[in-house]
């Protein structure tokens, strides 16, 4: 094989790309839905939220990358030499593995402590739990070796690959718990086991999709890299600290506070609300390496454009999400579960949509080397967000976790934007038509989230706000939806007609 074979001779448009990630996140979601209500039953709530807690431990510890995947996605970017991106894959994997054995061998000596003070499980769990907990000795490194090798890839704008591995890997970590329990093994040890062996197909899947497209050279230590990867990645890793605990501490606080069960009932409606981030996040990886690849001023201008079709995307997305969820819930977990999640549901899906549009200033000021600033502004988050938490748990329970996440990534989006805009190079002042789309937007989705709620429980109220709101957002997409959008809806529009020939 050339050299010249490990770089691909076209770039993919941002659209086709974008539909490849979104793609390969929406099937691991229908698998979700297909299978949660089989496997819930069968392991319980206490014990299914022991096992997304421990899956959040993980995520804490995923810090351990240091940043290192988002460093590798950066400078394989900006890399035309095969043999120098070659160097910068396999130091930072070199790396990320022997981080990840540290933060494994870290956890397996708290886990007596874990389990019996931050998760307050039950008695018969608690063995349960620290068995489970041993196996994070192997689940560290493969996460922390699983992020650089996903980072190398994005560099590459190799997403078909990319998501393959990601698909397989995720769908296999549904069934595979599921197996197990339905032939009776229930223990979060096995289910946990089961979905580390899913993980480490992932990973097999990932590491031929980086032999293939970023280098065929075999794995080395590239010591003169590794110097300029922390840099980078010191910043990244700051966020990287801060993201875990601004995301899943609401989850401990909530099983310390009240038990496993309340747990599961914030989980699953935040675990289903947030798939809607596989949009901007399918995006955003995608301009991620064209925002370090191109000037300032082309990747501001880049980004605002981004913004617009995120939110023609995201807005009828997230007014919909709130008016059905509560009816959906209940068709999909019973109404008892249901009634005790919609709440939630839909306090959350508001700040998803203010948290999707974080997505472009964020994935923007990394890339354009400037990760100290998103870093910063974590900084200033945490010890407010978590004070609200704590109190907003104590006063509302579950709802009041899902306001204190709300409120905190709203605050977020606007301090990032405003920091993004004075970064670089300035591009043209946002035009008071989009201002007034974005305001006239979330002006649909508060009402939208008001009328279900305070009347949800009023059918012939709710039905008739419900179809005010609709209309009004028929409206608002006649008036402000941008042309990328329309050119590709008239696009498939052709396809559709020429397949139907």
């Amino acid at each position: 094989m050339t050299a010249q074979s490990n770089r691909p001779p076209k770039i993919p448009s941002i659209k086709h790309s974008s539909l490849i990630n979104l793609l390969g996140a929406l099937i691991p979601l229908l698998v979700t839905l297909l299978t949660l209500p089989f496997f819930l039953p069968l392991v319980g709530e206490f014990r299914y939220g022991a096992l997304m807690l421990l899956w959040a431990v993980l995520g804490y510890m995923g810090v351990l990358d240091l940043g290192l995947g988002r460093a590798v996605s950066q400078q394989i970017a900006q890399v035309e030499e095969p043999a120098r991106a070659a160097d910068v894959l396999w130091s930072a994997s070199w790396l990320s593995v022997a981080m990840g054995f540290l933060g494994g061998l870290l956890l397996v000596w708290l886990a007596p402590w874990l389990s019996s003070t931050v998760f307050n499980a039950p008695t018969d769990l608690r063995l349960e739990l620290e068995a489970a907990l041993a196996w994070v000795l192997l689940a560290l490194p493969l996460a922390t070796l699983s992020s650089v090798l996903m980072g190398a890839l994005q560099g590459r704008h190799a997403f078909v690959s990319l998501n393959i591995a990601q698909v397989v890997g995720g769908v296999l970590a549904l069934v595979f718990p599921l197996a197990f329990a339905m032939n009776g093994t229930l223990d979060l040890a096995s289910l946990f086991i089961a979905m580390l062996v899913a993980r480490g197909i992932q990973l097999l899947l990932l590491y031929r999709a980086c032999r293939r497209v970023v280098s065929t050279a075999p794995p080395r230590l590239g010591l003169i890299e590794i110097p300029s990867l922390l840099r980078f990645g010191g910043w990244v890793s700051v966020s990287s600290v801060l993201n875990p605990i601004l995301e899943l501490t609401d989850r401990f606080m909530i099983g310390h506070r009240l038990d496993m069960a309340a747990v599961t009932a914030y989980t699953v409606p935040y675990s289903l609300a947030t798939r809607l981030i596989l949009v901007p996040g399918s995006l955003s990886s995608v301009l991620f390496p064209r925002f370090s690849s191109v000037s300032g001023t082309e990747a501001q201008a880049l980004m605002l454009r981004a913004r617009l079709v995120l939110t023609a995307i995201m807005t009828p997305l997230i007014v919909l999400g709130i008016l059905c969820v509560p009816a959906f819930l209940s068709l999909w977990l019973g109404s008892d579960l249901g009634e005790r999640m919609a709440p939630v549901a839909v306090i959350l899906l508001v700040g998803i949509w203010m948290n999707a549009l974080a997505f472009l200033p964020y994935s923007y000021l990394q890339a354009q080397g400037r990760p100290d600033l998103p870093a910063k502004l974590h900084l200033l988050e945490v010890l407010p967000y978590l004070a609200f938490l704590w109190w907003a748990i104590g006063a509302w329970g579950i709802q009041g976790a899902a306001l204190a996440w709300t409120l905190r990534v709203s605050v977020d989006s606007l301090l990032l934007f405003s920091v993004a805009h004075r970064h670089g190079t300035p591009s043209a002042p946002t035009s008071w038509q989009s201002a007034f789309s974005l305001a006239a937007a979330l002006l649909l989705i508060i009402s939208a989230a008001l009328t279900m709620l305070f009347f949800a429980h009023e059918p012939g109220v709710a039905y008739g706000l419900g179809l005010s709101i609709l209309a009004l957002l028929v409206l608002w997409l006649w008036k402000s939806t941008p042309h990328e959008l329309q050119d590709f809806a008239r696009l498939l529009r052709r396809k559709l007609r020429v397949s139907a020939s």
